[in-house]
C-alpha cells in the first residue's frame, strides 16, 4: 500500500481536486474485500485532505458491500460511489433494495 503515497502526491501536485479510488472500471472487482478494507485504512492513515476522496462500493455479496460502506462511514473518503454487482441486471426493485441494504447496514441477499 506504501506505493499509493508517491503516486498520489504527484497527483495533487499536478492539479487534481477529486480522485476515485476502486473505481468503475473493474480493478474493485480483482480485489478482496479485505484489500479493499486495507485500501480505506491507508488512506486513514495518511490523511489525505488536500482532495476529494471517493471511494466505488461494489461486491457480490451485499454483506461484502456493506462491509465496504461501514469501514468508509467515518473515513478520510468524502463520496461513496455505490455500483451494482457485476454482470447482474438488477430489475428497479433489485436495485433499490440493495442500495437500500447498503445504506441501512443490512446484511440480506438483494441481487
Amino acid at each position: 500500500m506504501h506505493e499509493f503515497k508517491p503516486m498520489v502526491d504527484h497527483l495533487i501536485g499536478n492539479g487534481i481536486d477529486s480522485m476515485l479510488v476502486s473505481g468503475t472500471t473493474g480493478e474493485q472487482h480483482s480485489m478482496t474485500i479485505d484489500e479493499r478494507l486495507q485500501m480505506i485504512d491507508y488512506f486513514n492513515e495518511q490523511n489525505f485532505q488536500e482532495v476529494e476522496l471517493i471511494f466505488g462500493v461494489s461486491a457480490t455479496r451485499t454483506s461484502d458491500a456493506v462491509r465496504l460502506v461501514k469501514a468508509l462511514e467515518n473515513s478520510v473518503f468524502d463520496v461513496i460511489l455505490i455500483g451494482f454487482p457485476p454482470y447482474i441486471r438488477p430489475t428497479q426493485e433489485q436495485a433499490v433494495s440493495y442500495i437500500e441494504a447498503l445504506l441501512t447496514h443490512r446484511n440480506e441477499r438483494h441481487v
